[in-house]
Formats: C-alpha cells, sequence, structure tokens
C-alpha cells in the first residue's frame, strides 16, 4: 500500500497559532482513521498536528502582533 502525504518527514514548518512562529521539522507521520497525523519537533517536544494547523511559511504578520490589532479594527 503507498499512502501519499501532503508533507514529507525533515519539512521545516510553521504553526498558524505560534506567535513565536519557531520553526519544527516533521519527525512522524501517523495514520489514523480521522486522517493523517503530524507529529512536529521543536527543541526537544514532539507535539500530534493536522495539516491545517501549520504551513510551509513564517507568519510575519503574527510575530509582530498585527493580525491581532488588525482584527480589533474592523
Amino acid at each position: 500500500m503507498t499512502i501519499k502525504t501532503k508533507y514529507n518527514i525533515g519539512q521545516v514548518v510553521y504553526l498558524r497559532t505560534d506567535i513565536e512562529q519557531d520553526a519544527r521539522i516533521i519527525t512522524g507521520i501517523t495514520m489514523r482513521y480521522s486522517g493523517v497525523i503530524y507529529l512536529l519537533t521543536c527543541e526537544t517536544l514532539e507535539t500530534p498536528h493536522y495539516d491545517f494547523e501549520f504551513s510551509t511559511t513564517r507568519n510575519q504578520l503574527i510575530t509582530l502582533n498585527i493580525e491581532s490589532n488588525l482584527q480589533e479594527h474592523e
């Protein structure tokens, strides 16, 4: 059986909700009934995430706290 995933082990990604936008490395991929779970490692901490929770590009607006400021003015 061959399963294609959106991301590969070793790729550097960033959590969409991480204010610091620290780089994380994909260190594992788990298949579940609910979908593909990616194991992301930052320093010594490994956490499970779905693919919609992270991106391959760093969001500079979050690090500068601009996104939340924009939402407050809407």
